[in-house]
């Protein structure tokens, strides 16, 4: 990554396993933990070259867990202020 200016991270969360994550509309099997999901994250914000980030494709009608929306609010919280 040395060469580059800076990159943006996108990061859709049907990307997410199903039984960690039902608030989506689009699935597919095998998606990441939300481990996985953290570990991914806190690796790309370790670098000084990120320049910003979005998270998308949460559906609050779909979600059935509260729980979700709190873990997944807690851990994205915890990782900028971390970096």
């Amino acid at each position: 990554m040395s060469t580059l200016d800076g990159f943006w991270f996108h990061f859709d969360t049907d990307s997410l396993s199903d039984d960690e994550n039902p608030a989506v509309d689009y699935r597919l099997p095998g998606g990441l933990s939300l481990k996985d999901a953290e570990h991914l994250l806190s690796r790309l914000l370790e670098s000084d070259k990120i320049t910003g980030m979005s998270v998308t494709i949460l559906i609050l009608h779909l979600t059935r867990l509260v729980k979700l929306l709190e873990e997944f609010r807690n851990a994205l919280g915890e990782l900028l202020l971390s970096n």
